[in-house]
């Protein structure tokens, strides 16, 4: 395409006469089309991983909400003392796309390029393909999901847990055999609405905090087990 424009304007004859002001113009329209092609070819690196079904949400009256996972983007949380700059070296090293973050923190919403999101999971029995769960500042990365509303949803590492109809003493025995088999860490137990136990996924732990909510809301004398999340605005 350069050369074609070198020679319509430059060697023609017929336009000597004009020939600064058409180089100036084939300049101008080759840069453009540059642009486009460049963003075209960019574009055309994100494939589409698409979403998969079967993932859910229970309610309090143990309907099962569902929810599919999106296999294109990835919520990850940095530790707060990684700065900005680090961040985006991160970014680049891992070929990961900032699309979005909640305002105020280190967790973004990024869209992956190179490989499925799944690459890149904490929390999963088979070790993550990549090392990026292992850098000293990545608190975790995690599934982004599509909700019943349509909504984008960043799964985080926090569970929550409330009991009903036992004694507290037998909460604690209950909380303290779930950090001991998953390998969780408690991180508070009381909030304003009552007694609401947070559990934080860990590195060693091998399931995310929504699979495990799922399983401990199947449980005797447990009111509701939700995983915390963020939902992207637009």
């Amino acid at each position: 395409m350069h050369t074609f424009f070198s020679n319509l304007f430059v060697t023609n004859p017929n336009f000597k006469t004009l020939n600064s002001m058409n180089n100036l113009f084939a300049l101008i329209l080759l840069i453009g089309i540059t642009a486009l092609i460049s963003c075209d070819e960019e574009n055309a690196t994100l494939v589409d991983y698409g979403y998969e079904e079967g993932f859910f949400i229970y309610d309090l009256e143990l309907n099962k909400i569902p929810w599919k996972r999106d296999r294109n983007f990835l919520s990850l949380k940095f530790t707060d003392d990684t700065s900005e700059e680090d961040i985006k070296i991160i970014l680049d090293d891992y070929g990961l796309i900032l699309n979005d973050r909640i305002v105020t923190t280190k967790h973004f919403i990024v869209r992956c390029v190179s490989n499925p999101a799944e690459y890149y999971y904490s929390n999963t029995v088979v070790e993550s393909e990549s090392s990026l769960d292992d850098l000293q500042e990545v608190d975790y990365s995690l599934p982004v999901f599509i909700n019943e509303f349509g909504g984008i949803v960043l799964l985080t590492n926090v569970i929550r847990i409330k009991f009903e109809g036992i004694e507290k003493s037998e909460e604690l025995i209950v909380i303290d055999s779930l950090v001991t088999a998953d390998k969780l860490l408690l991180t508070r137990d009381t909030d304003s609405k009552g007694q609401t136990y947070h559990l934080d996924t860990t590195q060693e732990s091998v399931e995310n905090s929504l699979k495990l909510s799922n399983r401990y809301f199947l449980f005797e004398n447990v009111r509701f087990a939700t995983p915390d999340y963020a939902f992207q605005i637009n």
